[in-house]
C-alpha cells in the first residue's frame, strides 16, 4: 500500500473518495430513461455503497450522516472532508489519518466497472449452490460403566 501511494498519491479513504465521485455526477431527468442514464445511476448508487457499509457498521444511520456530510462538504468545499467511524464524526479525513493509496482505489474501481460490464454483455451467466454439508456428528458416548 505505501509503494502504491507514492507512485500515484493518496486520495480520502473510508470510502469518500468513490462517494465523492458519487457527489460529482450529474442528475438526469426523472422523466428521462435510457439504458445510459439507468447505468448511471447503478454507478452512482455502487459509487455510495462503500461509505453506507461503513457508517451502518459504526451503528449510525447512513440517512443523517451523509445528509449531514453532503451539507458540511458543501459548506467548506473540502474533499478530505468525510465520516470517521472510529469517533463518529465528521473530520478531515487527512489529518486523521484515514487515507487510501490512490492506485488501489483506482484498480478496484476499474476492475468492478470490467465484472460488471461483461456481466451486462454476456446473455446468460451459470453460477453454482454453494454446498450445504450436513451437520458434524456429535462426540462419542462414554464407554461402559462410565469408562471414558
Amino acid at each position: 500500500a505505501t509503494k502504491a501511494a507514492m507512485e500515484e498519491g493518496i486520495v480520502p479513504g473510508g470510502g469518500m473518495a468513490l462517494f465523492n465521485i458519487h457527489l460529482q455526477r450529474e442528475n438526469p431527468k426523472p422523466h428521462e430513461f435510457s439504458e445510459a442514464q439507468a447505468a448511471l445511476r447503478i454507478l452512482s448508487s455502487a459509487l455510495a455503497a462503500p461509505l453506507q457499509a461503513i457508517i451502518v457498521n459504526s451503528g449510525e444511520s447512513p440517512s443523517k450522516v451523509m445528509s449531514t456530510l453532503i451539507r458540511e462538504k458543501t459548506k467548506l468545499k473540502s474533499n478530505w472532508l468525510g465520516f470517521n467511524a472510529l469517533t463518529k464524526e465528521i473530520a478531515d479525513l487527512k489529518e486523521a489519518g484515514i487515507i487510501d493509496p490512490l492506485k488501489v482505489t483506482k484498480s478496484a474501481l476499474l476492475n468492478a466497472v470490467s465484472v460488471a460490464s461483461n456481466f451486462l454483455m454476456m446473455g446468460a451467466a451459470i453460477a453454482e449452490l454453494p454446498k450445504k454439508d450436513p451437520p458434524m456428528p456429535g462426540p462419542m458416548p462414554g464407554g461402559m460403566h462410565g469408562d471414558y
